[in-house]
């Protein structure tokens, strides 16, 4: 199963809303944040702090006070309005500033003048997207604030949804209230670290000058830091570098005894993500990310992967990438049938949800029909199996050392694919086209070098064909995916459809909770190589919306023809600035000899992670 992927706009999450937050939060219209603003508010400290999957800004004020913002058109910039506040320490507060950290690269205040609103302006270091905003109230001494959590987005994206949004307006909701104690990193009164963008000095604006007007739809109007040609031709040229990433901790136990026998039941391992991003002028950005694991058992997953190592350049609506990537393709929670362009790293965990790197090229095309991409990918990358020491593995050992392809060229067949996703009012699309080798190897029987059986993966060339769709209606998400597929072994039809239904603020709190259900179905019934033919998931997703991104999941898939049943268990949390809690749950139950899950029915196992990010 890949639970965790799919969220309905507008959600506090973890993992994978790259799609929705990109096609809901990415507002240039104007909303009014909270209630009707006090007398005089005034902006008491703006403060920045790096979580990790997001960049935070926090604006103290004084008393309760409304907030219109917006992303400008042209510049990327965004914009927050503070109408009615008084100047504060705004006027201090501009001169230290210019720190940056994840994707902000420097921030701008331009105080009160002749009633206009207070002004932040937020520049970028690279294309982000607004994923939450929200405000909390006083609480252990620290005023009231505003709360704008950022995070990267794709340039072909971000200019996709600002020419939709700017043709079609939709209002951003308005943000669950968070209650929770807030802990960023305070600003210092260091000015921009070397290398970084500088700025010209605003003009003087005389007395008697009328309030500048909001921010247009196409040009910057107002802004207290102007774009010029010097300021252009500086950013054009300067480099600047970012690293992140985390370390954890693993811990499983499995409580069943192991087929074969003698396996361990407790197992631990250390794991390392670290990623090195280079940021070159405006518009080209170089990405590193490696992943390596050691692990107490099995010399299989003690592995390493360079996860992503590419090069990315955006011009107008064109984006070209180069290197090796991670792609990702699909709408459903369960089951992703049409995400085919990176192979499962199947040592990690069994929900699918983790992908080696793909070495490719890319080129992609902006348009108000939509975004069109093609792939290029040279080079094939095996599965990764657990070894004899691994758990969890099936009873009959895998020899990927004998893999079979059906291409004379083996890992060197030359794979393409092609994409074109649109979004329209509350409806998102996406058609594909994949041809090259089956990610999903089928197993074939046969011997190892010492006579004893073992199961040998084979690779068949493929085209398929897949269609995405979701639609939002009111607290509904649907959601299909559907492929058509034709191999060696014939052709056949294979998808998922179904629903997540929303109840917001329940029990007159914060929190959502979310109800899924979906089927899954494949043409080929009891022949299919996977265990989900005609199955039912079902499941709960409760998100606490609050500061530490606390979210619990449980699912289960259902077979409609026999009794076998796969549970899946997620919970996590955040703790402080840099540390995250996991504990994850997976659990087989009745499964039949002959399903194709029989291969993991003596390895439920239960996972404790423990991540520091840095």
């Amino acid at each position: 199963m890949q639970l965790g992927r799919a969220r309905p706009p507008y959600r506090a999450g973890e993992r994978a809303r790259r799609r929705i937050i990109a096609s809901a939060a990415l507002s240039v219209s104007l909303i009014a944040l909270t209630a009707p603003a006090f007398a005089a508010p005034e902006i008491l400290d703006i403060r920045t702090g790096r979580h990790p999957d997001r960049t935070r800004l926090v604006l103290d004020v004084s008393e309760p006070a409304s907030s219109e913002y917006r992303f400008v058109e042209g510049t990327g910039e965004f914009v927050i309005d503070l109408p009615g506040t008084g100047p504060g320490s705004a006027a201090e507060l501009r001169e230290r500033l210019n720190r940056q950290i994840g994707v902000i690269g420097a921030i701008d205040v331009t105080p009160v003048v002749n009633g206009a609103p207070t002004r932040v302006i937020v520049r970028f270091r690279q294309p982000a997207g607004l994923a939450r905003v929200f405000r909390l109230p006083p609480r252990d001494g620290r005023p009231y604030r505003l709360v704008f959590d950022f995070e990267p987005v794709r340039p072909s994206e971000l200019a996709r949804e600002l020419a939709r949004e700017r043709a079609e307006p939709r209002p951003a909701p308005e943000p669950a209230p968070a209650t929770d104690a807030l802990d960023v990193q305070r600003l210092d009164d260091d000015r921009l670290a070397a290398g970084a963008a500088a700025t010209d000095p605003a003009p003087e604006k005389p007395a008697d000058q009328p309030p500048a007007p909001p921010p247009g739809d196409r040009e910057p109007v107002g802004l207290a830091v102007p774009i010029t040609e010097r300021t252009r031709k500086r950013e054009a040229t300067r480099i600047e570098w970012d690293i992140s990433g985390y370390i954890e901790a693993e811990g499983r136990y499995f409580p069943q005894d192991s087929v074969p026998p003698g396996l361990d039941q407790w197992v631990g391992s250390v794991a390392a993500e670290p990623t090195l991003d280079v940021f070159v002028g405006a518009n080209s950005t170089f990405t590193l990310t490696l992943f390596g694991r050691v692990d107490s058992n099995d010399d299989e997953r003690t592995h390493f992967d360079i996860r992503e190592m590419k090069w990315v350049g955006a011009w107008g609506p064109w984006e070209l990438r180069l290197g090796v990537d991670k792609v990702f393709w699909g709408v459903t929670e369960s089951v992703h049938v049409v995400d085919i362009i990176n192979q499962d790293d199947a040592i990690e965990d069994v929900d699918a949800e983790d992908k080696l790197g793909q070495p490719l090229a890319s080129v992609s095309y902006s348009s108000d029909v939509g975004l069109f991409t093609l792939f290029a990918m040279p080079y094939f990358r095996e599965r990764t199996f657990p070894g004899p020491d691994g758990r969890p593995s099936p009873p009959i050992p895998i020899d990927d050392s004998q893999a079979q392809f059906e291409s004379g060229t083996n890992n060197w067949h030359f794979d393409v694919a092609a994409r074109w996703s649109h979004a329209a009012g509350p409806f998102d699309w996406a058609v594909s086209y994949f041809h090259g080798v089956n990610r999903d190897p089928r197993m074939v029987p046969g011997l190892d070098g010492g006579g004893n059986p073992v199961m040998i993966p084979r690779y068949d060339i493929i085209d398929q064909v897949g269609f995405e769709a979701q639609a939002t209606v009111d607290s509904i998400l649907l959601k299909n995916e559907t492929i058509w597929r034709d191999g060696e072994l014939g052709d056949f039809f294979a998808g998922a459809v179904g629903f997540e239904y929303t109840l917001f603020g329940i029990g007159g709190g914060d929190s959502d909770l979310g109800i899924l259900a979906e089927y899954l179905y494949d043409s080929r019934d009891g022949a299919a190589d996977q265990p989900f033919q005609n199955d039912l998931f079902a499941g709960l997703r409760w998100t606490g919306n609050d500061v530490q991104s606390t979210e619990v999941l449980v699912g289960a898939i259902f077979d409609l023809e026999s009794s076998a049943k796969a549970i899946n268990v997620e919970a996590a949390r955040r703790f402080g600035e840099n540390w995250r809690v996991s504990i994850d749950g997976r659990f087989f139950a009745s499964v039949p000899a002959a399903d194709p899950l029989a291969m993991f029915a003596d390895d439920d196992f239960i996972q404790l992670r423990i991540a520091r990010w840095f």
